[in-house]
């Protein structure tokens, strides 16, 4: 997991709840007996808007400057340590909530021809910086929710 640097708070709590994982045997060698490894792992990340590229990130995770790589060969081919490599965005964070609320519910929260919700940070000098998550479509304010009532 890599974690911006500003995010302290949340870093603590992903940090807990790695531990509680490793305690119940979910993480770490023989998982629940079964043979098999998983680890989970937390990185901070020195900044950079750029990181939110993949091939940034794993560029940064190798110990390298956070630059985009050439293209292809795609991190699914050729990606951390040579190796192919799966990278989810924080919206993967929509998963729990279409899977309580199901997919019709998805569906219907986007604007026109949209489906589902997109997350976006505010940040600079404005009046109210954040992270939103707003109706994929959403064209002008107003036609949004806070991520909090409606998540």
């Amino acid at each position: 997991m890599f974690i911006r640097h500003r995010y302290g708070p949340e870093e603590h709590l992903l940090r807990a709840e790695i531990t509680a994982l490793r305690a119940a045997g979910l993480l770490g060698v023989d998982v629940l007996g079964s043979g098999r490894t998983l680890q989970v792992d937390i990185v901070t990340s020195p900044g950079g808007y750029i990181l939110g590229e993949e091939s940034a990130l794993i560029e940064c995770l190798e110990g390298h400057r956070g630059e985009p790589r050439n293209k292809p060969p795609f991190p699914g081919v050729y990606g951390l340590h040579g190796r192919p490599t799966l990278m989810n965005s924080v919206e993967t964070a929509h998963v729990p909530a279409i899977v309580q609320r199901g997919a019709r519910w998805w569906v219907d929260a986007g604007l026109g021809e949209s489906v589902g919700w997109k997350f976006f940070a505010v940040s600079g000098h404005v009046e109210q910086a954040g992270v939103y998550c707003v109706p994929a479509g959403s064209t002008r304010p107003g036609q949004h929710s806070s991520l909090s009532s409606t998540m």
